[in-house]
């Protein structure tokens, strides 16, 4: 096949295109330098902006808009909202350096100091007095967060001096587990200990023999504690904002994981601002690797251009340019894209950092599509020179040939990014439009900038083919006409120094990979292919192969923890393990917020409240009555106690016998030992200075081992959910647990990642039938992509890789790669002028064939430098890439021709048929 009787075959529409592409070209080499110029600016001005932007990631991004869950946390954060939504909130686990128990003197020691550091030596700013403020002078409403703990701590100690002196033990004190009392007063001391295990004999509460060994701690009914945590929360202060409190918990973090000095404890600090700065620290980890991929790519190319157009007789080191250009335009595309996004108000999320690789792979690959047609050309016109030659015609013809399957990919790679923009997934529809927007402006740099390039050095190739028929070396007919002052020296070093090739001689490369090849491998590729029986084993295989691969993909599961956004080397990893082992299962913590309390002196009104802690505390792995931090218990003892004493002073009762008055809620916080329960609720004071409750936070615990297993968390979420909605209309109630945004994820993915697929296919066989307009090519071609999508799916399957949303946004990716080759192979095929199969598929395969191993090699190089990161998501890109580049390979050079082949006596019919309704 030569391309200069290609363009003319096709429908109407490939046909009209092709004729814009000549025109094109000599646009293009009318207005050369202005191009090159105006689109080296854009692209400039664009990496500029991506340098200035600063990352701002969400760690809600991977939850789809409208999940109950965020609805949740939006009601959550709300609660803590009343003065501003610049709020801190940190936890701490403080585990021994030996991995021992936390009940020991000196580890509970240094936990008292971590708490005074902790407490007293950060501070934030306050706006108003112009002071700055540690968290014992902001705290308002939680400064007894951790009183619970050290007093338990000083209790232990009490009891331990005790135990040592051979005494008795204070009856004051109770240190059990997980209800403790220290001089009348109770607390639950569940949030503060973690990975317990309890006695399994009855608690002695004296001894006499001071040898007892202190490690028994027969004070309390806990044998072994692994850690134990503290909580800092404070409401927003005067003028906070959002970096004051980001400065603030990153500080706190920064000095435990790097400055605190302790030869007995290790501190672990998480809050919302340290997992936002450990996924930016995740995503910076990859950018050095788009700088290795690039160099990387520019290697490959060169050495595959080389081989290839030395295959031509054509090889001069300015093929050396086109290659790096070839490479450079689709960064120049991801610069000039990705900064207008920017400036558009998009975020530089880091999971953006792997669209480069994307654009990468598909804009080298139209390039090389693009140099192979130039080489085939070039190669025609030097065995049958005619007066028209031009560097622009020949770059017409190239387009013609090769523009309408470029465009086609493009157009397919756009129409699937845009399907992913409506996964509802925030960080997903974010790559898809940042994927989508970047192809879109490579497929006008290719058309453009590389266009003028290929012109450029096209001039140079040309005028060199000249002088060595003439045997004449003249600088002056070196010149390219449109701008003589810049290409004359460009000429003249090409030239001399560049051609390593006589076009009239003959190469041992060429005329031994034309032997081994071209006539000999080719020929019996293309009659393997043709062969029935191999084209049935083919179907056969590829039946069985998705057999496996669907099989596969029912057994994957759905699985997401914040861990995978995280690099390899992180803190957060291994609190995130600790919490897997030694939270979850002792202490599962369940906030629900109570938004229309109304009046609770009301008893029905009352009694349906206690009903709605009851059934939460009765739900499969709860932890029962004593897990529940609910203000309505002390305060119900509280009023009747008062109540109490004034029908005694008075004769007369406020309330019923048994019930409670809200008017005394206001004094009730004010006491000192029910000062902590003032953060939980949220009331205000009316005209007639009266109290009334707005909303109640409380919290409730859940135990047990299956609850690592996400679905089984996931069933006690729904569990907890639909108790709530049973009493939704009378008190506006709302769960919130740190999971439900991971944990809604396993809900929608599965429906969001076939709805993608499926769309995907749609708008692959939209474009193929408007620009193909032949059923049975586009058929095979959208099988082809949906068996290289659940191909891709089923080996991360089988591989035991689960689905989650960088997964998916992989697979997103990797379904506009998988499109690219099926695409050029169908392209060729169709609209080959010949009638004969095996003229189409040598057309197929010369056109596609060597350009899109090419592509292949040097973008499977390219993303396995992905491998060295200690990033999930560069490790998944690598697998999901890889996959996608063998399964396009496979289907576009093998499944594809050979399906083709094998159907064309029926499609043959089918046309005779439709051309002879026609003609009646």
């Amino acid at each position: 096949m030569t391309s200069s009787t290609t363009h003319g075959q096709g429908t109407q529409i490939v046909q009209r295109i092709a004729g814009y592409y000549k025109r094109w070209a000599f646009f293009i080499s009318k207005h050369l330098f202005i191009i090159i110029f105006l689109s080296s600016l854009i692209s400039a001005i664009g990496a500029l902006k991506i340098l200035l932007t600063p990352f701002k990631n969400d760690i809600t991004g991977y939850t789809p808009i409208g999940s109950r869950s965020l609805e949740e946390l939006r009601i959550f954060q709300k609660f803590f909202d009343a003065n501003g939504s610049a709020n801190t909130a940190l936890f701490m686990l403080i585990i021994p350096k030996d991995g021992g128990n936390v009940l020991r003197e000196p580890i509970l020691n240094e936990v008292v100091r971590v708490e005074k550091i902790l407490t007293n030596n950060f501070t934030m700013p306050n706006h108003l007095t112009g002071r700055n403020e540690s968290y014992k002078q902001f705290c308002r409403s939680f400064c007894w967060v951790n009183e619970p703990i050290i007093q338990w701590i000083n209790g232990y100690t009490v009891q331990k001096h005790h135990l040592l002196d051979g005494e008795q033990n204070n009856d004051r004190i109770d240190l059990h587990y997980p209800i403790s009392t220290i001089f009348g007063r109770s607390f639950n001391i569940q949030p503060y200990f973690y990975g317990v295990e309890l006695r399994r004999n009855e608690l002695r509460v004296e001894s006499n023999d001071s040898s007892t060994d202190e490690e028994e701690g027969t004070f309390s009914n806990m044998r072994e504690a692994r850690m134990l945590a503290l909580t800092l929360r404070g409401e927003a202060g005067e003028g906070w904002t959002e970096e004051d409190v980001r400065d603030y918990e990153y500080a706190i973090y920064h000095y435990f994981a790097d400055d605190f000095d302790s030869s007995l404890v290790k501190c672990l600090v998480i809050s919302a601002t340290v997992v936002e700065e450990e996924i930016i620290r995740a995503g910076l980890t990859i950018l050095p690797y788009v700088v290795t991929g690039f160099v990387i790519m520019i290697t490959m190319s060169t050495i595959l251009l080389y081989l290839s157009s030395s295959y031509y007789r054509q090889f001069s080191l300015y093929k050396i340019t086109l290659a790096f250009f070839a490479c450079l335009c689709p960064f120049m595309a991801c610069a000039t894209a990705m900064g207008a996004m920017f400036a558009l108000g998009f975020r530089f999320a880091s999971i953006l950092c792997v669209t480069p690789f994307l654009v990468l792979a598909i804009g080298v690959d139209d390039a090389y599509l693009m140099l192979h047609s130039w080489h085939r050309i070039t190669k025609e016109r030097r065995d049958s020179p005619y007066g028209d030659d031009s560097p622009e015609d020949r770059l017409a013809h190239v387009l013609m040939d090769t523009g309408p399957s470029i465009l086609i990919s493009a157009l397919t790679n756009i129409l699937a990014d845009y399907v992913g923009t409506y996964t509802g997934a925030p960080e997903i529809t974010l790559l898809a439009y940042a994927n989508m927007v970047c192809i879109f402006v490579d497929f006008i740099y290719q058309i453009t900038f590389y266009s003028a390039i290929m012109i450029l050095v096209g001039a140079v190739e040309m005028n060199y083919e000249k002088n060595e028929r003439t045997g004449k070396v003249k600088v002056d007919d070196l010149i390219v006409p449109c701008f003589p002052s810049i290409t004359t020296p460009i000429c003249f070093f090409y030239s001399t120094f560049g051609h390593a090739e006589n076009m009239k001689g003959r190469s041992k490369w060429h005329d031994w990979v034309k032997e081994h090849f071209v006539e000999g491998l080719m020929e019996k590729y293309i009659t393997l292919l043709l062969n029935k029986v191999f084209a049935v084993c083919v179907m056969i295989f590829t039946v069985v192969a998705l057999t496996l691969c669907v099989m596969g993909i029912t057994k994957m599961e759905v699985n997401l923890t914040p861990t995978k956004l995280f690099a390899a080397d992180s803190s957060l990893l291994e609190m995130s393990k600790l919490r897997d082992d030694f939270i979850i299962p002792y202490y599962f913590l369940a906030t629900v917020l109570i938004s229309k309390p109304g009046n609770l002196s009301n008893p029905s009104r009352l009694e349906k409240l206690e009903m709605l802690v009851h059934e939460l505390e009765t739900l499969p792995y709860a932890w029962g009555n004593e897990s529940t931090n609910f203000f309505l218990k002390e305060f119900k003892e509280y009023s009747i106690a008062v109540e109490d004493i004034a029908e005694e002073e008075t004769g007369k009762r406020r309330v019923g016998k048994g019930g409670i008055d809200m008017g005394r809620l206001k004094d009730f916080v004010k006491w000192p030992e029910y000062q902590h329960w003032d953060g939980t609720l949220r009331t205000h004071v009316d005209e007639k200075g009266r109290t009334h409750l707005d909303r109640i936070l409380f919290t409730t615990a859940y135990k047990g081992e299956d609850l690592k297993n996400w679905p089984k968390r996931n069933n006690l979420l729904k569990g907890a959910r639909n108790t709530l909605k049973k009493y939704d209309a009378l008190f506006d109630c709302t769960l919130f647990m740190d999971d439900a945004l991971f944990l809604d994820v396993i809900e929608n993915m599965p429906q969001d990642m076939w709805q993608a697929a499926l769309a995907t296919l749609v708008a692959m066989g939209l474009v193929c039938t408007v620009f193909l307009q032949d059923v049975f090519t586009t058929i095979v071609a959208t099988i082809s992509i949906a068996a290289t999508m659940s191909g891709i799916l089923g080996a991360l399957a089988l591989a035991g890789t689960d689905l989650d949303p960088i997964v998916m946004a992989a697979l997103i990716i990797s379904m506009g790669f998988s499109v690219d080759i099926p695409a050029h192979a169908c392209y060729h095929y169709h609209n080959h002028e010949s009638a004969s199969n095996r003229e189409r598929v040598r057309a197929c395969l010369t056109s596609v064939g060597v350009p899109a191993i090419q592509a292949s090699i040097s973008t499977t190089i390219c993303v396995l430098s992905l491998l060295t990161t200690q990033v999930y998501m560069g490790h998944i890109f690598v697998r999901t890439m890889s996959m996608c580049v063998v399964l396009c390979i496979i289907n576009g050079l093998c499944v594809i021709p050979t399906t083709l082949n094998l159907l064309d006596p029926v499609s043959r019919f089918f046309r005779r048929r439709r051309v002879a309704n026609i003609s009646e």
